[in-house]
């Protein structure tokens, strides 16, 4: 009979140049040992690589909160600027017009004054004056208004038509 030559395949070689063998004598039937940490490398570069793209995801979407929360408060703040100042000078405007109000009538009465004369009526005012409610007159008004809707009520009676019924 004759003698098996076992043949060494190409890329099977170790780098010593010695072709591997198994336990039954075949030359080749091993695994290349570089061939595992090749793999668990890859495999860390992978999750690595989706790591980081999952960390710069959330780096922009917090940074993203961040600025739009910073753009709110800072319209928030020149809407309240622009409010305050409002109230200001419509407040101004009006304590102008009291002023001026307050400045003429005091004109008014010290040359009132000065230019009265004895036995003389008095001078009559510009504009007529404000009537102010006193404590007193609170339920007089309040009876004032109760007879005037009364009134209204009887008046809009007496205003309706009759209706003729007709007896079907």
């Amino acid at each position: 009979m004759a003698r098996r030559r076992g043949r060494a395949r190409v890329g099977s070689r170790r780098a010593g140049g010695r072709a591997t063998t198994s336990s039954d004598g075949l030359v080749g039937a091993g695994l290349d040992p570089g061939v595992v940490p090749r793999m668990l490398v890859g495999a860390v570069n992978g999750i690595e690589i989706v790591a980081v793209g999952a960390l710069q995801l959330a780096r922009d979407v917090l940074m993203s909160a961040v600025s739009g929360a910073a753009d709110v408060g800072a319209e928030a703040l020149a809407a309240t600027t622009t409010g305050a100042r409002g109230v200001v000078s419509a407040t101004s405007r009006m304590i102008g017009e009291i002023a001026g109000t307050a400045e003429s009538t005091f004109r008014d009465a010290v040359s009132n004054a000065k230019h009265a004369r004895r036995g003389a009526a008095p001078a009559t005012l510009r504009r007529p004056p404000a009537r102010m409610a006193s404590r007193e007159d609170e339920p007089r008004a309040a009876a004032a208004t109760a007879a005037a809707r009364r009134r209204s009520t009887r008046a809009a009676r007496t205003a309706r038509p009759v209706r003729a019924v007709a007896a079907a």
